[in-house]
């Protein structure tokens, strides 16, 4: 798919579920993530690289800047998880570099501390999994996580994803270099959606 035919799919900027806004984070979403983040880094720092040091204001408020460009540019999705009831920015979710040939999507997410547990990921997720194909026309969207990241493996197979397997030390532990870990691969085919 050529760049001038992606930016005519129809790719929502907000979402809503029954508890949640799903929206494209943008300006004057700079300093609700950095709150959310700098609250959870000691929680997602065993997860992700990306969380292993501290951000500023600035750091936050450029990165969704960048994420309206990413939107615009269909490079890739990032959605802010909103709690409908106060507008508290209660996690991200989104859809990691949009690659189109072969048609497959992965998903990414994580939650501010204090969130965790009801069930705000897991409907997230089903909304995210209508807009992979339902806009963006996936034939596949796979989930990855650490065989140690339980939580994470059980949203992906609440969601009705299916394991196709662990590559055995896959990368170095983000919470330890030297020790290497297991990475988990499910996925959802669009035939098996809904």
């Amino acid at each position: 798919m050529k760049a001038h035919e992606r930016r005519k799919l129809d790719i929502p900027k907000q979402v809503e579920t029954e508890r949640l806004v799903l929206q494209i984070l943008g300006p004057g979403d700079g300093e609700a993530l950095y709150t959310a983040f700098t609250e959870s880094i000691e929680r997602l720092q065993p997860w992700f690289h990306w969380a292993q040091k501290a951000t500023s204001l600035e750091t936050n408020q450029l990165h969704v800047r960048n994420v309206q460009a990413y939107y615009y540019n269909c490079e890739r999705l990032e959605y802010g998880i909103f709690l409908k009831v106060d507008n508290t920015l209660a996690g991200r979710i989104g859809v990691h570099e949009v690659c189109w040939d072969p048609i497959i999507r992965e998903l990414g997410y994580w939650l501010r501390t204090g969130y965790e547990g009801c069930g705000y990921v897991s409907e997230a997720v089903q909304a995210l999994l209508k807009i992979c194909f339902e806009n963006l026309q996936a034939h596949k969207v796979i989930i990855r996580a650490e065989s140690e990241n339980e939580r994470s493996l059980t949203v992906a197979r609440r969601a009705g994803f299916t394991h196709e397997g662990t590559a055995r030390h896959y990368q170095p532990s983000n919470a330890d270099p030297d020790r290497m870990v297991d990475m988990c691969f499910y996925s959802l085919l669009g035939s098996e959606w809904r």
